[in-house]
């Protein structure tokens, strides 16, 4: 259809989703036995867009995002009644909210309502009912749950562009196509707000040489004269004399 389209340009937008066999970039590896196709190991996508829910009523969600979905999620699903474990591998909850300055309300949420925390934790298996650990001095940990939501990874969506990259530059150039593009996490997941400067770069730069590479800043500095500053008027009668 891209193809057929009539365009001349062709910018690939197709986003990112979670990975359902719990790659991650801790051990930057999938998590033995994750598998989101049963139905006792969940994606956000699963939960929040095809209501997929756990079997049971304790549920581990195994955070190594490191912002808002994990802790979201956890309190999603605990005002919904479930007994829920938040685990991450870093010294605490949702560390980018920090910088956001969500990270104390987030806490105090999560406490009002039950939401059990595990930091320091390193998921290294999942079973039926059981989930696999170890913290940071790589002691053994064992989590007991009917269920695990993996906020492990986002991975790109990016199966458009390789498909239309691979194509001959004949094949493109015979349906009126000079380049072909992708922004935001079709290239590789990232913030809202690195997305959106992603197709704003794009969209200001589409008529340079190579658009694909970003021009260089273009930054403007003051020059600063003797002329132009306060002292001026004090050299000038230091001159006369």
């Amino acid at each position: 259809e891209t193809l057929e389209y009539g365009a001349e340009l062709v910018v690939v937008a197709t986003g990112s989703h979670w990975a359902t066999d719990g790659l991650n970039g801790i051990t930057c590896r999938p998590i033995p036995g994750a598998d989101a196709s049963q139905p006792w190991v969940l994606t956000p996508e699963q939960v929040m867009v095809e209501a997929k829910r756990p079997p049971g009523e304790r549920v581990v969600v195994y955070d190594c995002d490191g912002y808002f979905m994990g802790a979201s999620l956890a309190e999603l699903l605990a005002l919904e009644g479930y007994r829920v474990t938040l685990a991450t591998p870093y010294a605490q909850v949702a560390p980018l909210c920090v910088e956001t300055l969500e990270a104390d309300p987030l806490l105090r949420r999560l406490h009002e309502i039950g939401v059990s925390i595990a930091t320091g934790m390193t998921v290294t298996a999942l079973e039926p009912g059981r989930t696999l650990g170890q913290d940071m001095f790589a002691n053994p940990v064992t989590l007991e749950a009917d269920a695990v939501v993996l906020v492990t990874q986002r991975v790109s969506d990016d199966t458009l562009y390789t498909e239309l990259t691979a194509e001959s530059p004949e094949s493109l150039s015979t349906a009126g196509i000079e380049g072909v593009y992708r922004i935001g996490d079709c290239v590789s997941p990232r913030l809202l707000g690195e997305s959106i400067y992603d197709g704003h770069r794009l969209a200001r730069e589409i008529d340079s040489l190579d658009p694909s590479v970003p021009l260089a800043y273009l930054r403007e500095r003051l020059l600063v004269t003797a002329a132009a500053t306060s002292l001026a008027p004090w050299r000038e009668r230091a001159d006369r004399r």
